[in-house]
């Protein structure tokens, strides 16, 4: 995922509440807060507030903290 706003939340949220297999494994943003508030809301115990769906989403994301990326280059970085 490149970008952790509202509208990239919105769309990995979607993409996630889809029937297809998709699983969320990296993160990217240009500041860790964004980030940070991203991950938080896709981890949601109760994702109503941004989907209007309920439940959650946390079986189908995983991304550990050497998959969260930060900075204007954050998209072109990769973990080893």
């Amino acid at each position: 995922m490149v970008g952790c706003g509202g509208r990239g939340t919105g769309a990995a949220m979607q993409a996630l509440l889809s029937k297809q297999n998709v699983t969320l494994v990296a993160m990217a943003d240009a500041f860790r807060d964004r980030l940070d508030d991203c991950y938080k809301a896709l981890m949601s115990d109760d994702i109503s507030d941004w989907s209007g769906a309920t439940g959650n989403l946390k079986d189908k994301i995983h991304v550990p903290e050497e998959n969260k990326f930060v900075g204007f280059d954050g998209y072109k970085k990769q973990s080893h």
